[in-house]
């Protein structure tokens, strides 16, 4: 599989850092935890894109204490804020905007695009934190969605 031109509802991806490299991944042993990390091809590392309205949602494939896991962010919009997963769906503006290779998505946490995901200063390292911050055109701020099979 490889690096997906549009989103697709129900898709199932590995979200990589252009930055970086690391992918988008939720702790297994505290469930809550979201950080960058080297590919390791878990469970914690694949994410099931959900449509809904105008707005995605992004769910953990490993579960949780049997739970299901979806992307979400501590507290208000805000800078610094911490990118979270949470019991419940957090809804994301994902778009190919500002593009510089044309494959990139950003992900704002808001409706009016001024909060984004950004991974702590693009750093290469395993357990980089994932944070809110407001826009710019950096490329710990940009990521690809590569679509990957759903397990059986």
């Amino acid at each position: 599989m490889g690096i997906t031109p549009t989103l697709e509802h129900d898709g199932l991806y590995k979200i990589i850092n252009v930055s970086s490299g690391t992918l988008l991944t939720l702790n297994d042993d505290d469930g809550k935890t979201i950080t960058g990390e080297r590919d390791s091809n878990y469970d914690n590392q694949m994410w099931l894109a959900e449509k809904v309205d105008n707005f995605w949602c992004l769910k953990c494939l490993y579960e949780y204490h049997g739970s299901s896991v979806w992307l979400s962010y501590d507290g208000p919009a805000r800078d610094g804020a911490e990118v979270v997963g949470d019991k419940a769906p957090h809804h994301f503006v994902i778009a190919q905007e500002g593009t510089h290779w044309g494959a990139e998505y950003r992900m704002w946490v808001d409706d009016d695009r001024k909060f984004l995901l950004d991974l702590s200063h693009g750093s290469h390292e395993d357990h980089t934190k994932i944070l809110v911050f407001e826009s710019e055109d950096s490329g710990n701020q940009f990521w690809v969605f590569q679509k990957i099979p759903k397990p059986n």
